[in-house]
């Protein structure tokens, strides 16, 4: 869910976007694709192994949540929702409950695929196609949009490829992602060394002019 939240901050913000460049790690990209992998795949394995485990950690935060929620948002209290063991839709009818939304208008703010195309900065997906959480079918193939970088795994699990033999020494992914974010922080870096040296050039009255507009 962590690559999904980004990808629609991204999407939202545009431009403004705060990062110059993102990258994203198994991102469910369509959630009624991944709610319904997850519910089948391995007869639900994952869906209650997933949730039990989920459930057990998040219990605490759940009771949290709830007495910040009792202050302003009553009606978003989850109450006893750490009793729930699915993770495909108890746990995600949990996460609406707590945004103030019914659980179909929760999948649909959650979906990725549809909002790709209004990234505007540079953004690198990485996912494996038996990712046993969401399945292959979530992976948008057929969505190419100017900046988005799609890296698919025909191996790897959900955690994109984990490196070592018999015992795993690191997570692969992480390799790919520096190199995409380093290329990307250098350019913003040039483009801003490009903006001084154009402003160092500028007649004195221009440069009083546009240190001026900065306090508009």
């Amino acid at each position: 869910m962590g690559a999904g939240n980004l990808a629609i901050y991204n999407a939202k913000r545009g431009v403004n976007s705060k990062f110059d460049a993102s990258v994203g790690i198994s991102c469910a990209f369509d959630m009624n694709k991944a709610i319904s992998h997850i519910q089948s795949h391995c007869f639900g394995f994952y869906d209650v192994a997933v949730g039990k485990t989920f459930t057990q950690y998040a219990g605490n935060y759940y009771q949290q949540f709830d007495n910040l929620a009792a202050k302003l948002h009553p009606e978003r209290m989850v109450g006893n929702a750490a009793n729930e063991l699915r993770y495909g839709s108890e746990i995600a009818a949990v996460f609406a409950k707590a945004a103030g939304m019914t659980l179909e208008q929760y999948i649909q703010e959650a979906e990725v695929t549809p909002i790709l195309h209004l990234i505007k900065k540079p953004f690198f997906f990485i996912s494996s196609e038996d990712d046993p959480f969401f399945g292959k079918d979530v992976i948008p193939i057929g969505h190419c949009h100017e900046n988005i970088l799609l890296g698919v795994l025909k191996h790897g699990g959900h955690c994109c490829s984990i490196e070592g033999g018999i015992l795993p020494t690191a997570c692969w992914w992480s390799k790919p992602s520096i190199l995409f974010i380093e290329h990307y922080v250098k350019e913003a870096l040039r483009a801003e060394e490009t903006c001084d040296t154009d402003s160092q050039l500028l007649p004195e009255s221009a440069k009083v002019k546009q240190n001026i507009g900065k306090f508009d």
